[in-house]
């Protein structure tokens, strides 16, 4: 497991335990908003808002960031 691996999965580890859903920049400029359901050793579970469960690799994720309501976004 590499560096950026490593901070993937604290990261994770940490919105999963205080259940903050986040929004993630995937490769091949793809994102996805949701929660984290299960980490695993290279891989978590993610509950998308409109896909449901879908298994993510730590090698695709960018960035992840705590999701913005909707009302945060639309007001900057």
């Amino acid at each position: 497991m590499d560096e950026h691996d490593i901070h993937t999965k604290e990261k994770l580890k940490f919105y999963l335990d205080e259940k903050i859903a986040i929004h993630l920049n995937l490769s091949k400029g793809r994102w996805a908003n949701g929660s984290v359901i299960k980490i695993k050793e290279k891989t978590f579970i993610f509950e998308e808002e409109k896909l449901g469960k879908t298994l993510i690799f730590f090698e695709e994720v960018i960035n992840l960031a705590p999701r913005k309501k909707k009302e945060e976004v639309v007001k900057g």
